[in-house]
């Protein structure tokens, strides 16, 4: 995907309660600003059980998930979620993460490939529970086991990083 801003590999804006679950992106994308793996910009509304392997180039506000959660909202989730895709700013930008570029609303149980990115999250936000973790780890049934949050069985844990049940 080549484009400007507000660019995600699978949905540019979601907002308005809207959601995404159970998806990938493989895609390379490269664009200026507010670019995700998943999705560019979320304003309020629910990313969960996704996945983006994609390298993805820009200017500012990228992420390996969301490019930028842009509403404090309580009705904006990031949960059960991992990146494994290079994230390249192409200036010197803070706002760059293997999750998220900027956030509002701090991501659950989602997680990048050390060495993607510097962090996590853009301006180092990065909480507990939202890592950067190594390839061994993430290519075990415990790291499905830890995306699937012990309750439902939305991940499979195959010889590579786990991918969604329906994909098997």
């Amino acid at each position: 995907i080549e484009a400007t801003d507000k660019v995600g590999g699978i949905v540019g804006v979601i907002k308005g309660g809207g959601a995404l679950r159970n998806c990938f992106n493989s895609g390379a994308i490269e664009a200026t600003d507010s670019v995700g793996g998943l999705v560019g910009v979320i304003i309020s509304g629910i990313v969960e059980n996704s996945y983006n392997t994609g390298d993805i180039t820009a200017n500012s506000c990228l992420g390996g998930l969301v490019g930028a959660d842009a509403h404090v909202d309580i009705y904006t989730s990031i949960q059960n979620c991992y990146n494994t895709g290079i994230i390249k700013s192409q200036i010197s930008d803070n706002r760059t993460g293997g999750i998220l570029g900027v956030t509002h609303q701090l991501p659950v149980n989602s997680y990048y490939l050390r060495g993607t990115s510097d962090e996590g999250i853009g301006g180092g936000a990065t909480p507990a529970g939202n890592l950067g973790l190594d390839a061994f780890y993430m290519q075990t049934p415990a790291f499905a086991l830890e995306l699937n949050n012990q309750y439902n069985d939305i991940w499979v844990s195959k010889d590579t990083y786990p991918v969604l049940d329906w994909e098997k």
